[in-house]
């Protein structure tokens, strides 16, 4: 069975509700009528950056609707059928809109029906306690079903009362490996600001310079120093208004011993008063470096959370070091 922890702030579902009263066979009956006229809240849906559907939920809650756990042995509540919607949506006649509030989860893949019993014995074994009611969840991408399980409130804190953006720069291409440099279709920094995003719910924003890098290694590190060295400020081809983030996570590679300076640029651009910044770096050894002294030199009045070093060779394992990372800074 496959289990990661993930964290997820407080979010919305449009759905089709019923209960454990309305007899055998009821949540198929509601994902039917929710399919049938998904049309009507289709345009409410949140989508990420490519556009897709956050996710489809079957939301559970006991009867107090205060999403403690199924009572009885988990066999009598309450069950949402639907898609994750802009919190400020609209309901729509004959929908119903719930707000889950935030929680660190076990999030186990489904494969088969002895997943909930297998989940329910790992938190056994792992000294793990059950603190809200259990989620099913479904990737309008892969296609793959999943259950989250609660096994810590999200209460105060940013992910609560702020808003999150995730600002990241990463390359493609030709990447230094251990080993040897390796071609890759999305960048190290990339993956691991969409973790990032996923466990906190904040908005995804790509810092890409207008004059794009070359996908040669050599190349692209020999611009890269050069920039260094001259203190250059490379355009960017999109900006985005952070007046309305209270918390910036800021990702980038560490080139030459520090930022690659399309993120100087970002930073310069911006007045970060007030606002908190979380540094993740991706790197194969070489750490942070210099990049927090430099942020310090460009940021003023802002709230500088310690840094996470990434292995960029590591990044898709990384997720539960992320997901302490961001524990430890909330």
């Amino acid at each position: 069975m496959k289990i990661e922890k993930r964290i997820k702030s407080s979010f919305s579902i449009l759905g089709k509700e019923g209960s454990t009263f309305d007899g055998k066979g009821f949540i198929q009956n509601l994902w039917k009528e929710a399919n049938l006229h998904f049309d009507e809240v289709a345009s409410l849906a949140k989508k990420d950056e490519n556009g897709h559907y956050l996710g489809f939920w079957g939301a559970m809650s006991d009867f107090t609707r205060s999403f403690k756990p199924w009572e009885d042995n988990f066999s009598k509540g309450y069950y949402l059928a639907g898609v994750e919607c802009l919190d400020d949506a609209e309901v729509p006649e004959g929908w119903v809109k719930w707000k889950v509030p935030s929680y660190e989860y076990i999030c186990a893949e489904v494969e088969g029906e002895q997943t909930f019993s297998d989940a329910l014995n790992y938190m056994k074994i792992n000294n793990l306690q059950l603190v809200g009611a259990v989620h099913d969840f479904t990737c309008p991408v892969s296609g793959k079903t999943y259950m989250f399980f609660p096994i810590r409130t999200m209460p105060g804190g940013m992910k609560m009362n702020k808003k999150v953006l995730v600002a990241y720069f990463s390359h493609t291409g030709e990447n230094y490996f251990p080993g040897g440099n390796r071609f890759i279709e999305k960048g190290n920094t990339h993956i691991a600001a969409e973790m990032i995003a996923e466990n906190c719910g904040g908005d995804l924003f790509e810092i890409k310079e207008a004059e794009l890098y070359s996908e040669n290694y050599r190349e692209c590190a020999i611009r890269a120093k050069q920039e260094l060295d001259k203190n250059a400020r490379p355009s960017l081809v999109q900006d985005v208004d952070i007046s309305q983030y209270d918390v910036i996570f800021l990702g980038y590679p560490n080139w030459c011993g520090t930022m690659p300076m399309p993120v100087w640029t970002f930073l310069e651009n911006h007045d970060f008063s007030n606002k908190t910044i979380c540094p993740f770096c991706t790197n194969e050894g070489s750490g942070l470096a210099n990049s927090i002294a430099d942020i310090i030199n460009l940021v003023h009045d802002a709230e500088l959370k310690d840094g996470l070093s990434i292995k960029g060779s590591q990044v898709h394992d990384a997720k539960d070091c992320i997901v302490e990372w961001i524990k430890s800074i909330l």
